[in-house]
């Protein structure tokens, strides 16, 4: 361990080695924490000596309560963490101020200042206590807080109560962008509407940087333009354009007169310091100045002055070579003082009149952000809603307000000592809020603020950290700077690797290795070397020791894509190397322990997706898994989501034969191109599917979106399909079964099958607009928790550690454009999270600088590193000493390096430090591939089933009995969900079945003839008759019913048949059903009965019945033996059913004693009332054999009567019959009703046949006796 004498010397002056036990706990003090030094630990142990009142002079206040210490950071995460860790911490220290507990320094060091006896047991229960009331800790996220001040100072705050904290508004600002955008945009033409589109191209462009421009503007406040002293921010955008482009077209043309003839007189001068020849006279450096450069951009000056509205980009080294100093620096060291031409001085006052210019696109970001705000801000008040950032600026408004003074004090006094966690990532909005209650810079003796962050990670700027608030704070506790100086993370060798990287350009002149350092005075933000407390293993092989950080350079030049794609693959190439060594990974000092290294080990660093697919594909072509652990896209932007909304509507309409062909030719089906073009040429291959889509259909129906879409993962075998031929088989797989449970949880408030496709139509349309809604639950999930390489972006492993880390792109970087804007995104993924570009290239170096210095530090044991010279646009000129890590060795050379400057650059530098090595990248290599290590052998013995399950078993209903062309085999399969019933079997799905009269209607028949047949109108109609009779049907639609009726029609997508279809279910409920009045004499006498005025029905009775190698054609002779029996039609499939038989009736009633059951029908049989008379009802019943189904439904009726009725039964007495409604023929005689009389002799024989088959197959009659019973489910 470290002394603390060693490690001053590696502390700045202006900072001391933080102890933690003698740390003053009064005033404002900065503790800065290096990654992996143990700040999560110290705060824990300041959080004991608080609780304590540890420390003398150096005490709080006096002893704190948990819900008096406050302590902030910025992740819900963190905040659990931070509390566990704690309480954790109270207990073993209130152990082992009792005398229990393995020895710890730090508290020997706190026991020592309590005598045995009263006081030491005073101080453990005190700990003990603080642990017990952990749950009741000020442990808070900055959101968090601000919500609780809000809450609990209310009338200091002026809090609305009415108001409530909605976890996310996305939605509302999106509605407030394209609010925006409908009230400025839509109404500009001409130059003013194409500036406009020349910024965003489309109202949703401007929707995807809404949230980052409104962030924006939070804390850029809008300000007039000098040259537009009129124009003001709450003016709509076309009077502002109106005034804009007029002036600032003037303008330009005045900066642009007489610029092609000054352009062409310094070129001319130009060329007359070279020979004709093209070499350079001797005073000039040939490689500085070249007409081959310069003539360009004097060319581009002269073609803006002809068209200056045109934009003048010309890069930064093109205006420092034609300066007056690059000018000068182009010249050799001896050469005499020249004189230049008045175009140069000229020159640079053109640059500086256009930098003066109004910025047209910033101004236009600002306009829209600002307008969109106060239309945000506008959305929320009017829908009593407010979010975290409204709650931050409504606690900073109080602490500034009328009853600012006395908020600040009340807040000192209910948290006394606070503790800011990652302050480096605080904005300068919260910093500001602490700024207000605790005033660091006055170092009060009655609180205490105690900062703790790491500027060197400061990188979620995109989130609003502001690290320059941190270097505020820094120079407010001036002489209170503290330093955690002991790295435990990593072992020596890397932490020595990682100090030497950084060390060399905070020791040399210039601003340091991280860009903060004034030609004069202290630097702000330097580099602090750390000591290693190592590890008790190393990193290694068979041949020793390996090196901490591996580099592998290419030194020619190359393009930065090349070099992606050739360092993932080397990357890769190095990850399987390692794998299959058997003796590649750690080993324990001392006994030499081993413990290889797995895949799971192992992290690649990246800094977006695109890099990170890079690195995928090269570990997929070698046979490794990996995980992309940064992922934050929704769910519902992925090809999966939309292959399912195919899927959805062929399973909604299943006889839509093109809804059909696209769903199946869907990649989500990934069916084979052969398979498909058998669909396309073989109507009975096509007819299965459609079939498949049926049976789909009926699970939806009855039982939901979740079932249907595990039928189908099952039915169609698509886990296998995607796991054997998909490299994304699991990512598939995934996003299925997610998107799967969200449309379950969204159906719970959604009716019908449209209804529900449309919402995800929706989600994904809102997701395509970055809008993730409720982003938690949306957000893609993790594949696989198997042993997988990591890859996650940089920013996302910040806080995290990994055995091994790959950096392979570590030069790739993006400069900053001149003339870019804030707002503009980034190249880097930021969790989703669109980030504000850095305003200058500087500042995007800081920034590369410090997520450099992450990546680094987040290894334990190795680094991999890669080494690319890369070129940039046009330039063939390495590009490389712009990167971070090309300045860290480089430092800001006059022109860029060459391979062996390179080479000789990064050897020389390595040679400085034992743990790290550099090699050159194989100009080829053989691609590898990875070897699975064996399996562990299991740790007991393998157990068999030995059962013998009956595999034949199956679900049948009438519609598997009737269907044709069905096998035995196809009824008999696992998943019997094929054979329910279907919900539309009114008409036939059979096409070699006739279709019904296509006649046209005759204009003045009923409104019930001229709506569409089919079964998804009869589907409809059955729906609408199954709720209306839950509860009894009513005499007839009441205002309610009609509305219901009406939405139902409108997601059904039948809204212009709403009328109509209400028509048809009123004179319905209001039509006699003549034949069901039971006479006192047996006979039946018409009587105005009708379905509102029956005195008791049961909607959708559902029955289940054993049914044991249940023959079709016997069932099917009995039938026709007792039903009709003169009378022709079709033979039922010849098939046996073996399981269960079950089915819904539609309506079973009781009236005068007599139990019936009725059955609705919607068949078309032709154009008109006169289509509906007794014969053609008999013929259809037939065809499609609704005699079985009404003897089936006739048995189950029988059966339950007996089962409740007992011995008083009688089926001549109770038993009505069954009842064929064809509601299209409401208008005919008998108003389409046909009866089909209880056969008692029929239910008999049938009743005893199943028994006696049911039998045969179970020896227990009484439980034979029971199962036959009929399940009463309404």
């Amino acid at each position: 361990m470290p002394t603390t004498s060693a490690l001053s010397s590696l502390t700045p002056a202006s900072s001391q080695i933080l102890e933690p036990a003698t740390l003053p706990l009064f005033g404002s003090r900065l503790i800065e924490a290096s990654a992996g030094t143990g700040k999560t630990w110290t705060i824990a142990a300041l959080y004991v000596r608080l609780v304590l009142g540890h420390g003398g002079e150096h005490a709080p206040p006096c002893p704190l309560t948990p819900s008096d210490i406050l302590v902030m950071t910025f992740t819900r995460a963190a905040t659990l963490e931070l509390s566990d860790r704690i309480r954790e911490r109270l207990t073993q220290a209130a152990r082992y101020f009792r005398g229990d507990g393995a020895d710890d320094a730090f508290l020997d060091s706190l026991l020592n200042d309590y005598p045995e006896g009263t006081a030491r047991e005073q101080a453990a229960w005190r700990l003990e206590t603080a642990a017990q009331v952990m749950d009741e800790a000020a442990i808070y996220t900055i959101d968090a807080w601000c919500q609780r001040v809000l809450g609990e100072f209310a009338a200091l705050t002026a809090s609305l109560g009415e108001q409530t904290l909605a976890p996310s508004t996305a939605e509302l600002l999106a509605t407030a962008a394209l609010d925006y955008w409908r009230q400025h945009v839509y109404p500009l033409q001409g130059t003013a509407l194409e500036t406009v589109l020349q910024r965003w191209p489309t109202a949703l462009e401007w929707q995807r940087h809404s949230s980052a421009a409104v962030a924006l503007a939070d804390s850029v406040p809008p300000h007039p333009v000098a040259a537009l002293p009129e124009w003001h921010i709450d003016q709509s955008l076309p009077e502002w354009l109106d005034a804009l482009l007029p002036a600032m077209q003037q303008q330009l043309r005045t900066l642009a007169d007489g610029w092609r003839e000054r352009a062409a007189r310094l070129k001319d001068w130009l060329d007359a310091q070279t020979d004709k020849d093209g070499t350079h006279q001797p005073h000039w450096d040939g490689r500085k100045l070249k007409p081959s450069s310069y003539t360009p951009w004097l060319d581009a000056i002269g073609a803006w002055a002809d068209d200056p509205q045109a934009p003048l980009s010309l890069t930064a080294a093109a205006i420092h070579r034609l300066s007056e100093a690059g000018l000068q620096e182009a010249r050799k060291a001896k050469a005499p003082p020249l004189s230049l031409p008045p175009e140069v001085a000229q020159l640079q006052t053109l640059w500086q009149q256009q930098e003066q210019l109004p910025d047209v696109p910033q101004l236009l970001q600002q306009h829209a952000a600002w307008h969109t705000r106060a239309r945000f801000q506008h959305l929320k008040q009017q829908q009593g809603v407010f979010d975290f950032a409204d709650a931050l600026r409504r606690v900073e408004q109080a602490l500034t307000g009328v009853h600012g003074a006395t908020l600040r004090q009340r807040l000192a006094l209910r948290y006394p000592v606070a503790l800011v966690d990652e302050f480096q990532d605080t904005s300068a909005q919260q910093y500001r809020v602490f700024r207000h209650i605790y005033q660091p810079e006055a170092n009060r003796a009655d609180i205490a603020l105690l900062i703790i962050g790491d500027p060197k990670q400061s990188i979620y700027r995109f989130r609003g950290a502001d690290i320059h608030s941190y270097l505020q704070v820094r120079r407010q506790t001036q002489d209170r700077h503290y330093a955690l100086g002991v790295n435990h993370r990593s072992t020596q060798h890397l932490v020595a690797a990682v100090n030497h990287v950084f060390a060399g350009a905070e020791s040399r002149d210039g601003p340091g290795a991280f860009r903060y350092r004034p030609r004069e005075g202290d630097n702000p933000l330097p580099f602090q070397p750390v000591a290693a407390r190592g590890r008790a293993e190393y990193w290694g092989n068979a041949d020793g020791e390996l090196p901490a950080l591996h580099i592998e350079a290419a030194w020619e030049a190359m393009r930065q894509p090349d070099a992606g794609e050739l360092f993932a693959q080397q990357c890769a190439q190095q990850v399987v190397q390692w794998l299959n060594d058997p003796a590649t990974g750690f080993y324990a000092h001392g006994n030499g322990h081993f413990t290889r290294l797995r895949p799971a080990d192992m992290a690649v660093l990246v800094r977006n997706r695109n890099e990170a697919a890079l690195v995928q594909q090269a570990l997929r072509q070698r046979g490794l898994a990996s995980v992309y652990l940064s992922d934050r896209e929704s769910v519902f932007g992925s090809g999966v989501a939309h292959d399912m909304v195919a899927w959805m509507q062929a399973v909604a309409q299943p006889l839509d034969i093109r809804l059909a062909r696209a769903a199946l030719a869907s990649p989500m089906l990934a069916l084979p191109l052969a398979e498909l073009e058998r669909l396309a040429d073989d109507e009975a291959a096509l007819e299965e599917h459609l079939l498949l889509l049926q049976d789909l259909h009926g699970i939806w129906a009855r039982h939901g979106i979740l079932p249907m879409l595990r039928q189908s993962l099952h039915r169609l075998n698509l886990p296998a399909r995607w796991l054997a031929d998909d490299a994304q088989g699991e990512r598939k797989l995934t996003n299925f079964l997610h998107l799967a449970e969200l449309l379950q949880q969204a159906a719970r408030t959604i009716e019908g099958e449209q209804a529900l496709t449309r919402w995800l139509v929706q989600q994904i349309q809102a997701a395509l607009q970055g809008q993730t809604g409720d982003a938690d639950e949306q957000i893609v999930r993790l594949e696989s928790d198997a042993d997988l390489i990591k890859i996650v972006t940089i920013h996302k492993s910040k806080g995290l550690e990994y055995p091994v880390v790959l950096l392979p792109f570590a030069c790739h970087h993006s400069r900053v454009a001149r003339g870019s804007h804030p707002g503009e995104k980034s190249e880097d993924d930021h969790a989703g999270d669109s980030m504000s570009a850095p305003d200058t290239d500087e500042e995007r170096l800081r920034e590369d600088l410090r997520l450099f210095y992450v990546a680094l530090t987040r290894a334990r044991h190795a680094l991999w590193l890669g080494f690319a010279s890369l070129q940039k646009g046009r330039s063939k000129d390495c590009q490389t000493h712009h990167s971070a890590w090309g300045y860290l060795l480089a430092g800001q050379p006059e022109q860029s390096l060459d391979a062996p400057a390179w080479q000789t650059l990064l050897h020389g530098w390595a040679n400085g430090c034992a743990g790290i090595r550099v090699a050159t990248l194989a100009s080829s290599f053989e691609t590898h591939h990875y070897v699975p290590r064996e399996q562990p052998r299991p740790l007991a013995a393998e157990r068999h089933y030995g059962g013998a399950p009956d595999r034949a078993w199956a679900i049948s209903s009438f519609s598997a009995l009737t269907r044709p062309g069905a096998s035995a085999d196809r009824l008999a399969t696992p998943m019997p969900w094929q054979t329910l019933p279907q919900r539309a079997d009114d008409e036939p799905r059979d096409p070699t079945l006739p279709a019904p009269a296509t006649a046209p209607q005759p204009t003045d028949a009923a409104v019930w003839h001229r709506l569409p047949g089919g079964p998804r109108m009869g589907n409809f109609i059955h729906d609408q008759l199954e709720w209306l009779g839950y509860d009894g049907f009513p005499l007839q639609l009441a205002d309610h019913e009609r509305e219901r009726i009406t939405q139902n029609a409108s997601h059904a997508g039948w809204e212009h048949h709403a009328p109509a279809l209400i028509t048809w279910l009123d004179t319905l409920l209001q039509t006699p059903l003549w034949a069901v009045v039971a006479c006192e004499d047996g006979g039946t006498a018409p009587a105005a009965i009708t379905l509102g005025t029956l005195p008791a029905s049961l909607a959708e009775l559902e029955f289940w019945m054993p049914a044991r190698q249940l023959d079709a054609n016997r069932l099917d002779a009995l039938c026709q033996q007792w039903v009709w029996p003169d009378e022709p039609r079709p033979p039922l499939p010849q098939r046996q059913t073996h399981g269960m038989l079950m089915g819904f009736a539609d309506l079973v009633f009781e009236h005068a004693g007599r139990y019936w059951v009725l059955d609705y029908k919607t068949n078309v049989l032709g154009a008109d009332a006169s289509a509906y008379h007794p014969d053609a009802l008999r013929h259809t019943v037939l065809r499609h054999r609704y005699d079985l189904q009404a003897m089936l439904y006739l048995l189950a009726l029988h059966r339950l009567l007996r089962a409740r009725l007992g011995t008083a039964y009688s089926p001549e007495q109770h038993l009505g019959g069954a009842l064929y409604w064809f509601v299209r023929g409401l208008d005919a005689p008998g108003h389409g009703l046909l009866q089909l009389p209880g056969q008692t002799q029929w239910l008999e024989h049938a009743d005893a046949w199943l028994n006696t088959a049911n039998v045969r197959h179970d020896t227990d009659a009484a439980t034979s006796a029971t199962t036959v019973l009929p399940t009463f489910q309404p």
